[in-house]
């Protein structure tokens, strides 16, 4: 019904996607979650931390750090976070995220100074 809403125009509210996203990583489906998110995204209002929160902390669980990072650094920049790991002011990042955080953005720095080699064949 998501899909069919949005092909005719109707505005889902973003709570609707955070309410989706959160049944998703009940039921431990994460690749629909990072759907709903990534759709999410595209909407007026970012999603909320704890949204992001919740899809990092379940790539972490499932042993996906590379997913956890990307997510953690889409967060950064989605909703503008500050070197000392805060949100608009006062709402502080959990310290998990701001390591994968701090950890995608060495890797990044690496890979642009070319100290880390790019893999591009298995």
């Amino acid at each position: 019904w998501m899909s069919r809403a949005r092909q005719v125009g109707m505005d889902v509210p973003t709570s609707t996607y955070a309410s989706l996203i959160k049944a998703c990583i009940n039921s431990e489906d994460l690749e629909l979650a990072e759907n709903y998110l990534m759709i999410l995204e595209n909407q007026e209002q970012p999603p909320q931390k704890e949204v992001y929160e919740s899809v990092i902390d379940m790539c972490r669980k499932q042993g996906r750090i590379d997913k956890a990072e990307f997510w953690a650094l889409k967060m950064a920049s989605k909703l503008k976070l500050g070197n000392n790991g805060t949100v608009s002011g006062d709402t502080n990042v959990s310290p998990e995220v701001l390591m994968l955080l701090e950890r995608a953005q060495s890797i990044g720095d690496r890979r642009i100074n070319n100290t880390l080699p790019i893999v591009t064949s298995l």
